[in-house]
């Protein structure tokens, strides 16, 4: 069985150790997708899923290490907002996957949604089956979600992103006393990716 004597993360140039660059944890990429459709919602709604488009991005990278990366994606979304009247609901949800040497799936179902921000009311009807008049709205933080994943050396990594609204039915275009008022704002979606090394098994 061959020996090494150095491990791989490990760098000797004109006889003086150093260390490679995929040795330490490094962000490697990073992209900010900003929102191409926030706004009002009209009086039809978006009741068919995916619902309306706001983010769509993705990201690629390739490993420049002879050795598995354990990669953190972290998922950053700017702060969001939700007007709805009575006696709807407005959603923004978003969802991502990932593929190693492949293509990324693109989020367009809503079987899998990694981040819901949900906002609803129903007071009801008057006598004539009128909605009552009721509008709210909504500010929710910043939130940041993440994933891990194993790349071996030299693949690369490719990950899809999407943010939608939707309005989930039974839709009222009627609502807050036939003076309906929807909208929604996503922002922005910024997606970092880290690596981080792992042990040369080679060495003994």
């Amino acid at each position: 069985m061959p020996e090494v004597c150095a491990s791989r993360n490990l760098d000797i140039t004109a006889g003086a150790l150093g260390l490679e660059p995929w040795s330490v944890p490094r962000m490697v990429q990073q992209v900010v997708a900003n929102s191409v459709a926030d706004g009002s919602i009209s009086s039809t709604g978006l009741t068919s899923q995916p619902g309306r488009l706001l983010i769509d991005t993705s990201l690629t990278y390739v490993s420049d290490s002879p050795l598995p990366l354990m990669m953190r994606l972290i998922v950053l979304r700017g702060y969001r907002s939700i007007v709805c009247s009575n006696p709807n609901a407005v959603q923004i949800w978003d969802s991502w996957n990932y593929a190693i040497d492949a293509t990324a799936r693109t989020p367009d179902s809503y079987n899998l949604v990694n981040s819901l921000c949900t906002l609803g009311v129903d007071v009801g009807t008057n006598t004539t089956a009128q909605p009552y008049a009721g509008v709210i709205s909504q500010d929710y933080p910043s939130t940041a979600s993440e994933e891990w994943y194993t790349l071996p050396a030299g693949s690369t990594l490719n990950i899809k992103y999407r943010c939608y609204v939707w309005t989930p039915p039974p839709w009222s275009n009627n609502a807050n006393a036939n003076s309906p008022s929807h909208s929604a704002s996503a922002r922005s979606a910024t997606l970092r990716l880290w690596s981080f090394p792992t042990t040369d098994e080679g060495v003994r």
